[in-house]
């Protein structure tokens, strides 16, 4: 597959999920992942999906997802020495009592010249006796702590569907090695599954280590944002949002029930929360009486944020992911094909997304003619992102979170927020609870309390530019002449209105790079949607497999997503 990492070579010796997807996300940006696997071939080629038994005729649906556009060679037939030599970064599942004497022990490449940047991942980390196999998920989130905030607040836990905490290592393995590849000297990264997917709670961590508060399961509706949750409607389920005020406002017009807005019952959160049972009696009959597809097609138009309840058979025909290219093609051995996930996001270099799955051991023959030393790596003048300067226009909590790893990385990382409207996740918040520890009146409000706005935009400097004003643009783009990186995470339709689209940064800054992450993306028929943690889960699928299986369809607490 084409893209901006063509000259990078990765050995992937990992199996499993975590190792793999880390490769199958470089291959999908370019790099050359060549995987090599144990004789009997990675156990992930027999693990089953959502417990469908894997066909003896055809490559099971997990390997497809994470071995497509690699090169795969037999792990006995391949001389390691000579592997290392060769690649850039070397991905591994095995802990260090697997690695101890072998030219992978880390003493040992640390201690040799021009070594490859070693990356493992594994279920409880680097020095534990065991790596841990994909079956050890729920344990692994047992222990993170992402069950104690599922689940209802009389009953057990329940946990993330899916094999979560291993993508998301995943995930963090592949930044880690591209930012690792930028410092000086060898490195060793290693990135444990428990503490990834911990990380999908740090919001609730944060507010236990700095307020002593425990947050509760919330059952299966956030009532203090209630409308929330999975909604029964005609044919499935939506998810509403009622977040923002202007949620209320617009979902309530929507209804044709403007009079719900006057009622006393329902006019604030706490109201709502209060009397949320009478509100759904209220409702029920109009969410029964559509569709989905009617619901979601009333919110868009109304600048409502909601979402539909789909399952993996509706994204294959759902035409926004088709407008996206998300799925493509994939060539699979003996000439058959398969359609599937290709490539999560949109970029102009990327090229066209089809990828093609090897059969085992079928490029033995490649490696050993091909493949060549990579040539001596210049050591970088400083440390991973230290030269590297990001501007972030960021809310609530996906942009900040990707504003703060690269800081957590190195990078300058600016914080531009407007006086006039802050982040929502500042506040203003009551001392409450803390007053006692910060010698203040609780009723006093802060815009600096927040513990889940501190904890994701820690490391970064702020200013204050309100980009609706000619003089408030200018001199951001002031800022974006001297920057690397522009994140922002707003809905589609606000860059174009604040005249501060990639060409428009570009035309100051040629050299500039602009991450945009609207909920479900700046283009497509669904780009103007609104979007929240609890609607993606609904869209991306993870809503249909959550909870118990007499519930239908349920949304987490957490806005993983």
């Amino acid at each position: 597959m084409r893209g901006p990492l063509e000259k990078l070579r990765v050995l992937e010796r990992a199996t499993g999920i975590a190792g793999p997807y880390a490769g199958r996300l470089l291959a999908m940006l370019g790099a050359t992942v060549v995987k090599c696997e144990p004789t009997q071939g990675d156990p992930v080629r027999r693990q089953p999906v959502d417990s469908v038994p894997v066909s003896a005729d055809a490559p099971g649906s997990l390997h497809v997802h994470l071995n497509a556009g690699k090169r795969l060679v037999t792990r006995d037939r391949l001389p390691l020495d000579r592997a290392l030599a060769w690649a850039d970064v070397v991905i591994d599942s095995a802990v260090a009592r697997e690695l101890r004497g072998t030219p992978l022990d880390p003493d040992t490449l640390a201690a040799g010249v021009d070594a490859p940047l070693l990356v493992t991942t594994s279920a409880w980390g680097f020095e534990a006796d065991d790596a841990g196999s994909p079956c050890d998920e729920l344990l692994v989130q047992a222990a993170a702590g992402v069950m104690c905030t599922t689940g209802d607040p009389e009953g057990p836990p329940l946990r993330l569907p899916g094999f979560q905490a291993q993508y998301l290592a995943g995930g963090y393995v592949a930044a880690a090695a591209l930012a690792a590849l930028r410092g000086p000297g060898w490195r060793h990264v290693d990135v444990p599954w428990v503490h990834a997917i911990a990380s999908g709670v740090e919001a609730s961590w944060a507010r236990s280590l700095q307020a002593g508060l425990r947050d509760p399961p919330g059952g299966a509706h956030q009532a203090d944002v209630f409308p929330s949750g999975a909604l029964a409607c005609a044919d499935g389920f939506v998810v509403p949002g009622t977040v923002r005020p202007a949620d209320w406002v617009a979902q309530c017009r929507v209804y044709g029930m403007p009079e719900l807005m006057e009622d006393e019952r329902f006019r604030s959160r706490g109201r709502r929360r209060r009397n949320c049972e009478e509100l759904w009696s209220e409702l029920e009959p109009w969410y029964a009486a559509r569709t989905r597809s009617e619901i979601f097609e009333a919110a868009l138009a109304g600048n409502w944020a909601l979402g539909m309840v789909l399952a993996g058979r509706d994204l294959l025909d759902d035409p926004h992911v088709a407008s996206r290219g998300y799925l493509g093609t994939v060539e699979l051995p003996k000439g058959a094909t398969a359609r599937a996930p290709v490539r999560p996001w949109k970029a102009p270099d990327t090229g066209e997304a089809v990828a093609r799955l090897a059969e085992p051991g079928e490029d033995d023959g490649w490696f050993a003619r091909e493949a060549r030393p990579r040539a001596p790596a210049e050591a970088p003048a400083r440390g991973a992102l230290a030269e590297l300067r990001v501007l972030e226009l960021t809310q609530a909590w996906a942009g900040p979170f990707a504003g703060r790893l690269l800081a957590a990385l190195g990078a300058d990382v600016v914080k531009v927020e407007s006086q006039r409207r802050p982040d929502g996740w500042r506040g203003p918040s009551a001392f409450g609870d803390m007053a006692p520890h910060a010698g203040r009146d609780p009723k006093e409000l802060s815009v600096e309390i927040s513990t889940a706005y501190n904890g994701l935009n820690r490391s970064k400097r702020h200013c204050s530019i309100d980009l609706t004003l000619d003089a408030g643009r200018h001199a951001f783009l002031d800022l974006v002449r001297a920057a690397d990186v522009v994140i922002a995470n707003l809905t589609a339709r606000v860059l174009p209105n604040l005249r501060l689209t990639f060409d428009d940064l570009s035309a100051v800054n040629p050299r500039i790079i602009l991450v945009n992450m609207p909920a479900l993306g700046a283009t497509g028929p669904f780009r103007d949607a609104v979007g929240y943690g609890t609607i993606v889960e609904g869209m991306g699928g993870l809503g249909s497999l959550f909870g118990p299986p007499e519930a239908g369809a349920r949304i987490s607490q957490t806005y993983y997503p």
